[in-house]
This record gives C-alpha cells, sequence and structure tokens, in this order.
C-alpha cells in the first residue's frame, strides 16, 4: 500500500513539474523598441512571451526603469517564443538620450540652473 502511495504521489509531482516548466507558445511579437525596459517587460508578460536582456553596462541591469529598449529581436509582429530585448541607457537613433546630466527639461528655472562656464 505505501509503495502504491509513494508511485502515486512520484506520478503527479512529475505532471505538475511537466506542467509548469512548459515553454510559452510561440505568438505574435509586439513593438517594444523605445520603451523603458519595465515596461517592455510588462508588455511581453502580457503577451505570454519570454525575453531576456543584452546589455545593461558594467553593473548589469539594477534599476529597469532607467533602461530602454534600442532593439529586440525578432523584429516586430514576426511569431516567436522568446524576445531578445538589447538595452542601453539611451538609445540615439531612436531619439532617446535617457536620464542626461545635459537634459534641458527644466527650461523656466532661470538663475537657479547651473550652466557651463565658457
Amino acid at each position: 500500500m505505501v509503495r502504491w502511495l509513494q508511485a502515486a504521489l512520484l506520478g503527479a509531482v512529475v505532471v505538475l513539474v511537466a506542467t509548469a516548466c512548459g515553454s510559452a507558445r510561440a505568438r505574435a511579437v509586439p513593438d517594444v523598441t523605445g520603451n523603458r525596459l519595465d515596461v517592455a517587460e510588462d508588455t511581453l508578460d502580457a503577451s505570454g512571451l519570454h525575453y531576456r536582456t543584452a546589455g545593461g553596462g558594467a553593473f548589469g541591469i539594477i534599476v529597469r526603469s532607467n533602461w530602454y529598449v534600442c532593439e529586440q529581436t525578432p523584429p516586430p509582429k514576426k511569431v516567436a517564443k522568446t524576445v531578445v530585448l538589447t538595452v542601453a541607457r539611451s538609445c540615439p537613433d531612436l531619439g532617446i538620450y535617457g536620464d542626461s546630466f545635459f537634459d534641458d527639461e527644466d527650461e523656466d528655472c532661470e538663475d537657479d540652473c547651473w550652466e557651463w562656464d565658457s
């Protein structure tokens, strides 16, 4: 009786592991190029796709919202199970310059702005 119970439990564990470790189904890849990495990951998760990142600098990716997707493989609308996201702090080809010391977002600061001395 004990051996039968052990065999049944082992079979149940094997079935659970096999279904939990299944791979994603191939799906159309959404366009996440130009998105912040955290937003791109959320989009791919919602689409049921696996992903991995390439890039990330010397220290790797610590704060995901500080990185942008400059390129994705495969490109949008192709069918795949996994997407590779190439990330950087800025993507000049896409017009994305990230958080830069040289941003001019705060143009109305007048006397409080720091400027380079010529």
